[in-house]
């Protein structure tokens, strides 16, 4: 392994939120117990390191709890959000490629400026320096071709290398995997317990939202090493035993969907809301500038934020927005015994926030904004928030902005909770609200949202089939 400072690069200041990748949750030798795959191609574990992982798992979770619990008790204010990074370009021995380098720090720098126009310039990023490495790699066939491969552990020799130096030690892997090839990076989390957060990226022209999204699981206002995980999705689709989509959405509560089936699954990397989700809907800079980060994991990374705290079966109308100065959703806890925790266990509160398809606009002052809300998203949260899952369940009407009476949607139903959320847009800016379901109000809206959606169902079937 040799080890080169190539150059100094100092990168616009940023304001972005800590977001979640790639995650290890064990350090040095412990077996892995998470892994990120490109292209959706699954999980990949021999059998030694299935019996590693679970042999070693109920203490492994008992002190992760602990950790977790200490971390959390620390004030939201406790990092210094100016972020310096350590971007170490990694190649084969022998094939140190300068071009190939200053190409990973202008598309790592773009990602970290995307950050910022997500987070509302709270973080800042700056790439404190630039350098230049190489590790032994050894040849295989994957998918016919022959991919050079390096080991983690020399991989963690060269974080280490670096440690103290910055915030956060981002490798870039020119040209090189690690033992499994379809596994896109890796935040090292445990490690962070001893030394400076690190995380690697198996670097790709066509999937540049890996960088942020391995950032994030270090990314925490707490402590960085601990930040965001994957963020999940369920929906409601269904297919039969070829393949043939039989149902694209279906609405009813979500004790009726959950008990009916209805195609709800659990899909980690799904959610496209998030480069915590599915990292793949984040091409380029130029070609969707949607936020990384959802509504969620903003109030996550930004515990100052302004988040309703309601109770269940309230009645009330509550305007959202995405400003930092305004108020960028609502919560509601769940109970133990919710049906949610059945496919979530982590599950303990509801979050609605706003769902934007672009954040190219600024406020007055020429601080980047998000622009105008297409809709309420609903997420399922836990482990302090850091864990959130996508409730894909309906199809949500679009935020009209050009027709004043256009009436309210239904966003939500829930019978333990009592409670259905609207969503609908007024002189003073988009709101949730909620009314109790079991009022003749609440009945009328599910009867109509369920016939709605049969008829979308039924439409887009027809299309599918014609």
């Amino acid at each position: 392994m040799s080890i080169d400072r190539e150059s100094v690069s100092k990168t616009p200041g940023v304001t972005p939120e800590p977001s979640a990748g790639e995650v290890s949750t064990e350090s040095n030798s412990q077996p892995l117990l998470t892994r990120r795959q490109v292209g959706g191609l699954g999980f990949v574990a021999t059998a030694a390191g299935v019996i590693g992982v679970f042999t070693g798992y109920k203490y492994g979770e008992h002190q992760k709890e602990s950790e977790e619990e200490a971390i959390f008790s620390l004030p939201g204010s406790s990092v210094d959000r100016d972020v310096s990074i350590s971007l170490v370009v990694v190649s084969p021995e022998g094939k140190h490629d300068a071009a190939a380098s200053q190409e990973i720090e202008e598309i790592v720098t773009g990602q970290l400026e995307r950050l910022g126009q997500t987070l509302f310039g709270e973080w800042s990023f700056r790439m404190k320096q630039r350098y230049s490495a190489t590790v032994p790699t050894e040849e295989i066939f994957h998918y016919g071709q022959l991919t050079e491969v390096c080991s983690e552990e020399e991989l963690r020799k060269i974080s280490k290398q670096y440690a103290g130096q910055a915030a956060i030690t981002l490798l870039a892997l020119n040209s090189i995997n690690t033992g499994d090839p379809n596994l896109a990076g890796r935040a090292m989390q445990q490690d962070s317990k001893k030394t400076t957060p690190w995380c690697y990226v198996c670097h790709k022209n066509d999937s540049p939202g890996t960088y942020p999204h391995e950032l994030g699981h270090l990314l925490n206002p707490r402590k960085l090493g601990f930040g965001l995980n994957h963020q999940k999705e369920l929906n409601c689709q269904q297919t039969d035993s070829e393949g043939n989509i039989t149902q694209v959405a279906q609405f009813d509560t979500i004790q009726r969907l959950v008990a009916e089936g209805n195609g709800l699954e659990k899909t980690d990397y799904a959610s496209e809301l998030s480069v915590m989700g599915n990292s793949h809907s984040f091409p380029t800079n130029d070609e969707n500038d949607a936020p990384l980060l959802s509504a969620p994991e903003l109030a996550f990374l930004l515990p100052e934020s302004q988040v309703y705290q309601v109770e269940p079966g309230t009645v009330g109308t509550y305007h959202i927005s995405y400003d930092p100065s305004g108020w960028l959703g609502a919560r509601i806890a769940v109970p133990e015994d919710h049906v949610l925790r059945e496919l979530l266990p982590e599950t303990d509160t509801l979050f609605f926030g706003p769902i934007i398809p672009s954040v190219t606009a600024t406020f007055p002052d020429g601080r980047p904004r998000g622009g105008p809300i297409d809709k309420i998203g609903v997420f399922a949260t836990g482990d302090h928030g850091r864990t959130t899952t996508w409730l894909n369940v309906g199809q949500p009407y679009l935020i009209s902005y050009d027709d004043p009476d256009q009436a309210e949607g239904v966003v939500f139903a829930d019978e333990q909770l009592n409670t259905l959320v609207l969503s609908g847009r007024d002189s003073e800016g988009v709101y949730l609200r909620l009314v109790p379901l079991d009022t003749p109000e609440g009945q009328a809206h599910l009867a109509t949202e369920r016939q709605r959606l049969e008829e979308y169902n039924a439409a887009v079937l027809g299309d599918i089939a014609s």
